[in-house]
């Protein structure tokens, strides 16, 4: 399912939400503060700083700082059926969650399955609460005050298993959103299906004892999806679109990298690079095709205005057998804890 207006901007997306967070009809407004390639998923901040996930279709048609409303229906899996209408802009939010790491220069804050890297002066103790009033400055979150309040413990992010270890009851977890490594205390999860080198979302809760040591322990985990859920008059399965720069480029391969994360995407057959070199700022836009992420259309990012002009001809693409033209859109030092899912690190 698509649907567009352009100047309206209005798109068909989906609402990822925490479990039981939502009655049968959402709505939400809020400003645009994170953009994730993987997930083709934006973070909204609401005045409250409570962030929440959005799947959108267009991951181009979004910038950070961007005012949005959202509105659909619940479904019994948490995935919301819904529209999303721009509405203006904004140069500062409020972001509310638990801290889940605390360096020089930055923290993490989690909320509601959303984790948003903040940069900031004021460090606070991991597992502690805030609310944060930022200023999004040339594509980041600068904090420019930070208050300590009442939150939960539990939180939810995305990473990459690095490793387990079945004798200590821990695992290695690489966070996605700074690509630093904690100690992940099993406790009492269901890991079966869990191994090296998944790409999951874990639910954890996190603890600061009175002498620092930090303990993080897994309570439950899903593997990441990064498909779309187009309804079912939509044929299109596990569609990626990103902006980077385009990093490496052979006569079968071209990746892009976003964020410190690089995207591999298989060159889909006919689909002509010319133009294109390494160093290149790219939107890209690929399909997961029997497992295999391939690349479906890609253009330089200053072709593309702000606005969403929807799948059309411009830049270098392909249509498909059902007479879908793809369309590429924008996006928009590792620290490791210790043993027993304590993560010595963090302040």
């Amino acid at each position: 399912m698509r649907m567009k207006v352009l100047g309206g901007a209005v798109l068909a997306i989906a609402l990822v939400a925490p479990a039981n967070a939502l009655a049968a009809q959402a709505s939400v407004r809020g400003v645009v503060v994170k953009k994730d390639a993987q997930t083709s998923q934006i973070v909204v901040a609401p005045k409250s700083g409570a962030l929440q996930r959005v799947r959108v279709t267009r991951l181009a048609a979004f910038r950070l700082g961007q005012t949005v409303k959202v509105t659909g229906r619940a479904s019994a899996t948490g995935i919301v059926s819904a529209r999303v209408a721009k509405v203006g802009k904004a140069k500062k939010a409020t972001v509310r969650g638990t801290v889940i790491r605390s360096k020089r220069g930055y923290m993490l804050v989690a909320k509601n399955g959303a984790v948003v890297r903040i940069s900031t002066r004021a460090r606070r103790a991991v597992g502690t609460g805030v609310k944060a009033r930022v200023a999004l400055r040339s594509g980041r979150l600068a904090a420019e005050r930070v208050e300590t309040v009442a939150n939960g413990s539990e939180f939810e992010a995305k990473g990459t298993v690095v490793s387990i270890d079945a004798t200590a009851g821990t695992m290695q977890f690489n966070l996605s959103e700074d690509d630093s490594v904690i100690t992940v205390a099993l406790g009492d999860a269901d890991v079966t299906g869990l191994t090296e080198g998944s790409v999951i979302e874990i639910h954890a809760s996190v603890v600061r004892a009175d002498d620092g040591t930090v303990t993080y322990t897994l309570t439950r985990w899903h593997a990441e999806d990064c498909s779309h859920d187009h309804g079912d008059d939509d044929g299109d399965q596990g569609e990626v679109e990103v902006d980077g720069t385009l990093t490496a480029l052979d006569a079968t391969t071209a990746t892009v990298t976003v964020g410190g994360q690089a995207i591999v995407f298989t060159i889909k057959e006919g689909l002509s690079l010319d133009g294109f070199t390494v160093g290149d700022t790219v939107e890209a836009k690929g399909y997961v095709i029997a497992d295999v992420l391939t690349l479906v259309r890609i253009e330089h990012e200053d072709s593309v205005g702000d606005d969403d002009h929807g799948d059309d001809d411009h830049g270098h693409g392909s249509s498909d057998d059902d007479g879908h033209h793809r369309g590429g859109d924008d996006n928009g030092g590792d620290d490791n804890g210790g043993s027993g899912g304590h993560g010595s690190d963090d302040a």
